[in-house]
């Protein structure tokens, strides 16, 4: 490999290889052919072969735009590369918890209701508004990459578990939506820790 025309990107948002496909798909034209790609995902590192071609790292890093993740120059920083890990563990851990903490006030008050321990309509409103924030919060994580699955013709298992909770939802199984969005994200949360961990 002519290491000249090697090109190496730091791509946020890749986790798993429905990200890797979605990148394969839409970098592979600009730098002629897929095969010229290698990724990898523990360290969410994209190599480009441009094979004595001239490509610019701003096409790239467009292309990498267009799926919805963010790709930058690769750098040895060790420091930034744990800063990045850390940032996505967070987030992904501050939304599973908050989507979590929704989900338990609601099976609280439903109990309490079901209980006849209180009572009152504004008392189901809140039930109902619980479950809606515990659906959101959980859906923050896996929307983004269900859309881009979506829009790339790719269903996977984020495209997926978006149809079922909206499905629940459709059928007015609100409890039933809200736990599949809770336990989507706390399996994307885990997915992020492993990789963190690694």
């Amino acid at each position: 490999m002519d290491r000249t025309h090697v090109l190496q990107f730091r791509i946020a948002g890749m986790d798993c290889t429905e990200e890797v496909a979605a990148l394969r798909q839409a970098v592979g034209p600009v730098v002629g052919g897929d095969d010229r790609l290698s990724f990898d995902i523990l360290n969410r590192r994209l190599t480009v072969d441009a094979g004595g071609a001239t490509v610019a790292p701003s096409a790239i890093m467009e292309a990498v735009a267009r799926t919805g993740m963010r790709a930058e120059p690769w750098t040895d920083d060790k420091d930034h590369a744990s800063a990045a890990g850390s940032s996505a563990w967070n987030r992904s851990l501050v939304w599973t918890s908050l989507s979590g903490s929704f989900l338990l006030s609601a099976l609280l008050l439903q109990a309490a209701l079901a209980w006849h321990l209180v009572s009152g309509f504004p008392l189901e409103v809140a039930e109902r508004s619980f479950l809606a924030a515990s659906i959101l919060c959980g859906l923050r994580l896996v929307a983004p990459k269900a859309i881009r699955a979506a829009r790339w013709l790719r269903p996977d298992m984020n495209l997926l578990m978006s149809i079922a909770v909206i499905g629940a939802i459709i059928i007015g199984e609100y409890l039933e939506a809200a736990s599949v969005a809770f336990l989507f994200a706390l399996a994307e949360t885990l997915e992020a820790w492993s990789i963190r961990r690694a």
